[in-house]
């Protein structure tokens, strides 16, 4: 492992390789991740480093590291331009990010697409302004990747997910918290997800495992959610207009549709409003398509310690009341 010794540390660099906020961290940081190689660790020391553009690396094996998730902070509000508006995008494996912040970006805060080996630690998304239609959609955003782990993060405002896990292998989400955003924990079409010890507070909808049709990955099976704290989601739905999300009702505690083999337990639930904890399956354990459209028995439950006899699930209004 190699920590990167930065050319330009006479302008925003430090004694030690790291990189220090001013005003050419753009292109220092940039430059850094451009030219680093597999093993080096790319180091923001503490400060607000002022983005206009998509970070994005394409190395593998690279560690980006801060110094906390309240002391580095990369800040993204005058963001510009950049590949989707995100604020960092990686497209490799192998990666890590860990104890920082990224606020305020136009799109999705982390983006990591196509990746087997994904550690992201202590790291905190926030869109500071409050929950908002305007902030971007996905917090910490691992898509089609392999191998991922989220821990001990922290996301607030987006809206869409506050953490998404989407057609992913091999995934665990653990110790995190999702507040103020409209789904606070997503596992979207992934095969093989542990999800546990979390907090999802304050959003629209706590927790959702989903498998929906028209993506490129259509299936979803063996995610296992237990242990986390589900409280008081009962935000008003903030998302975009034409987002999926905007069909969440506030008051759901933990939605799972059209995903097999998955299980939710020791789940505890505080504050929630009177909202469906609701689950979608097969009959059969198999979809049923038509076309590109799954074709699922809708069905609802209580909370795991009353009666555990299936009913028909009732659609609710945004008031999270049955319609």
């Amino acid at each position: 492992m190699k920590i990167w010794p930065f050319i330009a540390a006479a302008l925003v660099g430090c004694g030690d390789g790291s990189i220090a906020p001013g005003r050419d961290a753009q292109k220092v940081v940039q430059r850094a991740l451009i030219q680093a190689k597999p093993g080096d660790v790319v180091l923001l020391r503490s400060g607000t480093f002022d983005f206009t553009r998509t970070l994005s690396l394409a190395v593998e094996g690279v560690t980006i590291r801060g110094a906390g998730s309240n002391r580095t902070i990369l800040r993204f509000a005058n963001q510009t331009t950049g590949s989707g508006g995100e604020g960092v995008l990686v497209t490799k494996g192998g990666f890590t990010i860990e104890d920082l912040a990224i606020e305020d970006p136009r799109g999705d805060a982390l983006k990591v697409t196509g990746a087997d080996g994904v550690t992201i630690r202590r790291v905190r998304v926030e869109w500071t302004g409050g929950p908002s239609s305007d902030n971007g959609a996905y917090g910490l955003y691992p898509v089609e990747s392999r191998n991922v782990l989220i821990e001990e993060c922290e996301a607030i405002g987006a809206s869409d997910a506050g953490i998404y896990v989407g057609q992913c292998e091999n995934a665990i989400v653990r110790n995190n918290v999702a507040r103020q955003n409209v789904a606070g924990i997503e596992i979207e079409n992934t095969i093989g997800a542990d999800v546990y010890g979390n907090t999802t507070e304050d959003n629209t909808g706590g927790m959702l495992v989903f498998t929906l049709p028209n993506l490129p990955k259509k299936e979803g099976r063996q995610c296992r959610v237990f242990g986390n704290e589900i409280r008081a989601n009962n935000r008003e739905n903030f998302a975009r207009p034409g987002q999926m999300a905007g069909n969440i009702p506030p008051g759901v505690r933990t939605a799972r549709h059209c995903s097999r083999r998955c299980r939710d337990f020791r789940e505890r639930v505080r504050g929630q409003s009177d909202g469906e904890r609701s689950r979608a399956e097969f009959p059969d354990d198999r979809p049923e398509v038509e076309g590109s459209v799954l074709r699922p028995l809708l069905r609802g439950h209580p909370h795991p310690r009353q009666s555990l006899r299936w009913r028909r699930h009732e659609p609710c209004g945004r008031s999270g009341r049955p319609a």
